[in-house]
């Protein structure tokens, strides 16, 4: 499908990337692609499950982001912990650094949570805990920093997240 071809393209731009080092390693401009790649990753997948029929911009009433497959959990998880590791090497930037400030509270609102469910804290994207990646498809369904807005009203993680 062109989602599945998207979603490849990514993961070997991120993959030449994750060559190049971590984010503390990598160039300004590797971290500003980095992070909005990982933007549009996590925009890709979304936009095709939660949004597949018609894909008109309206969350489709079927879409619960708790139920995302394993395989697209991993997919966000890896894509919202590249763009929070890459957002905290350009605090030099306005526009990254009001992203990063969004990110920064979410993961901080994350941890504050019962099961402590903050992915940010993570060492390796590709190894996220079952919490973590509850956390994952929390920040997609929350509507007050980056999510869909699943529950409606511009709800936070602390009020509109995953059991």
């Amino acid at each position: 499908t062109t989602t599945g071809a998207m979603v490849t393209d990514c993961d070997t731009a991120e993959t030449i990337l994750r060559n190049i080092g971590g984010a503390a390693v990598r160039s300004s401009d590797a971290n500003m692609f980095m992070a909005l790649l990982a933007i549009y990753k996590v925009g890709v997948l979304v936009n095709n499950l939660a949004d597949s029929s018609p894909d008109d911009g309206t969350l489709d009433p079927a879409f619960h982001a708790c139920s995302m497959s394993a395989a697209n959990q991993a997919l966000a998880g890896s894509a919202l912990w590249e763009l929070n590791s890459s957002l905290s090497q350009l605090t030099g930037s306005t526009f990254f650094s009001a992203i990063s400030t969004g990110m920064t509270a979410l993961c901080t609102a994350l941890s504050g949570l019962a099961t402590n469910e903050n992915f940010c804290a993570a060492t390796d994207p590709k190894a996220l805990s079952a919490n973590q990646l509850k956390g994952v498809m929390t920040s997609i369904k929350e509507g007050s920093a980056f999510g869909v807005d699943e529950c409606g009203g511009g709800q936070s993680v602390v009020t509109c997240n995953c059991p």
